[in-house]
């Protein structure tokens, strides 16, 4: 598969599981209006744009410095397997916890959201575990790569603020929430498995 297509891949994996993020998002659009749903979306997606070039880079340097291509792929495959079956433990035991939030604070949207998605570890090491799956040795590979992911994530971020109200009585609801998780935690894991076999 073309390392940009799935880089827009896992764009759309990553900005599918409805966890605090999204459920900001949401939030936003319904409490805050639109405009600031969207801005919470975009901010998000610049995030995961500057995950996609930190762990893009980190992986490429990763290729050069151990020369262990296939070694690398396997580690790379396993970190995303473990992070995949880590979001499917963690949707099955929080199954019936999530929920949206009464409230989310409608000032400085963009910088609040893009700082509590950053602020992720788990991200970076999900991020990084995709990106050293491909060796990409110049920077416009990079590029071309963390916009992909980035559009994909864009996607996801901005329909779930400009459907959120429309789907908060869906999306509200444990059992979608949870659905939504498991999907993403297998096309996660799927990710990985395609590098395996």
């Amino acid at each position: 598969m073309n390392t940009a297509l799935s880089s827009f891949i896992f764009g759309l994996t990553i900005a599918i599981s409805i966890g605090p993020i999204a459920l900001l998002i949401i939030n936003r659009s319904i409490n805050c209006g639109l405009r600031n749903g969207v801005l919470s979306g975009a901010a998000a997606a610049f995030a995961d744009l500057t995950y996609g070039i930190v762990s893009f880079s980190v992986g490429s340097a990763l290729y050069v410095l151990l020369e262990h291509e296939a070694l690398l792929q396997r580690i790379a495959s396993a970190v995303l397997i473990l992070f995949g079956a880590w979001m499917l433990l963690g949707a099955i035991r929080s199954r019936n916890t999530l929920q949206l939030m009464s409230d989310a604070p409608c000032k400085g949207v963009f910088a609040s959201t893009y700082a509590l998605t950053m602020a992720n570890p788990l991200t970076i090491l999900a991020f990084t575990g995709f990106a050293a799956q491909f060796a990409m040795t110049d920077f416009q590979t990079i590029v071309v790569n963390s916009i992909a992911l980035f559009a994909g994530s864009l996607i996801i971020q901005i329909t779930l603020a400009l459907f959120g109200s429309a789907l908060r009585t869906y999306i509200s609801h444990p059992a979608v929430i949870f659905y939504l998780n498991i999907l993403s935690a297998c096309l996660i894991i799927g990710l990985g498995l395609m590098k395996v076999m």
